[in-house]
């Protein structure tokens, strides 16, 4: 009996150091797939470009001029009459379109053509993401609309960044449209024509007219990047298969149909198609998308903001995607004010239909 004892003893001593080995084994794995795991994160995260408290009073005389051609000239009526409203909106004691579902993202496309110099804001793409809705929400903000920039008084919305930066046109909007934003992240023309190759292109109707127009865009985006003058050009119109360039050329066309409106809709329609592809990307896609798009990113999120978002972008990704423009239909006019064209908007109207929407 006393032998039975020690070989049963003895077989639990093996059963327990076999699961003492197992259990080292699973924690230096688990340890070592920390390791990894911090190793990668720390790879992605020191490619971004992590953006300073900009201050609001960087622009020179020049820039400041641009946007005030004529500024000694008198301002009609009708823009009077604007001035005001956009007084009494900037006061509006209204609660900002904050809610603690909805997360606000600011999307700035700056149009740099030389990788350094700062360039303007030439889209603006709210991106609001409802994790109760399980929807985002893209609405493009069109960037003539005559506006109140906190510390520079009337002027084009865009003209927010070129005074003061991201800080600056965040504010703006919240000034103007009631919308807290929460960050903002800025891309170039060199990180929309990486993200649309790598995803693979996208699909697009083209037509013959705007072709015309994008193959001098193409010609520009050639010579800056070294390349043969005619290299991507389109010979016509019909449902063409964009590459980046291509892409970006057509985002960029103004001049065909209903001017920014429909360019902010080719915008919306090309950020669909990627986020789309997004969806179904391999893990070797994904890793080639962020190695090049992060180090051209700029943004006010920090270190422990960026890697907190990776971790809700899958989440995202399942998410349905809904997109609009400010101003929405009947809520604006055309005017002129310092020798520019700008959207005089109803302020009350956009403010109640983003209220509406993005919550």
């Amino acid at each position: 009996m006393k032998r039975k004892s020690n070989m049963d003893k003895q077989g639990r001593g093996k059963k327990l150091s076999v699961a003492a080995k197992v259990f080292l084994i699973v924690i230096s794995v688990l340890l070592s797939l920390l390791v990894v795991a911090a190793f990668f994160a720390k790879y992605y995260l020191d490619k971004v470009n992590y953006a300073e408290k900009e201050t609001s009073t960087f622009a020179d005389k020049e820039v400041i001029a641009e946007y005030f051609p004529e500024e000694s000239s008198s301002k009609s009526e009708e823009i009077l009459k604007m001035d005001e409203k956009l007084k009494e909106n900037a006061m509006s004691t209204e609660d900002s379109v904050n809610h603690k579902d909805v997360y606000n993202i600011l999307v700035i496309g700056s149009d740099i053509r030389n990788k350094d110099e700062m360039g303007r804001s030439d889209a603006m793409i709210l991106l609001s993401v409802n994790q109760k809705k399980k929807t985002i929400y893209m609405t493009s903000i069109m960037r003539d609309i005559y506006a109140s920039i906190p510390g520079y008084g009337n002027n084009r919305i865009n003209a927010a960044y070129a005074f003061g930066g991201a800080d600056l046109l965040m504010e703006t909007i919240k000034e103007n449209f009631g919308v807290e934003v929460d960050k903002y992240i800025s891309v170039d023309f060199y990180s929309f024509v990486d993200i649309v190759d790598i995803l693979g292109g996208v699909d697009m109707e083209v037509s013959d007219e705007e072709v015309g127009i994008m193959n001098d865009y193409i010609s520009e985006l050639n010579r800056l990047n070294g390349r043969e003058k005619d290299e991507y050009k389109l010979s016509g119109g019909g449902k063409l298969h964009l590459n980046g360039t291509q892409a970006l050329a057509y985002s960029r066309v103004r001049y065909v149909g209903n001017a920014d409106f429909e360019r902010t809709n080719r915008q919306r329609k090309v950020l669909g198609q990627a986020f789309e592809k997004a969806k179904t990307a391999d893990i070797l896609t994904l890793n080639q998308l962020l190695n090049s798009a992060l180090s051209k990113v700029t943004t006010n999120l920090d270190k422990s903001e960026v890697v907190s978002l990776m971790l809700k972008v899958p989440a995202w990704l399942k998410y349905d995607l809904e997109s609009c423009r400010i101003p929405v239909e009947d809520s604006y006019q055309f005017m002129q004010v310092y020798g520019m064209s700008v959207l005089g908007i109803d302020f009350d109207k956009n403010r109640q239909y983003l209220k509406e929407t993005i919550k």
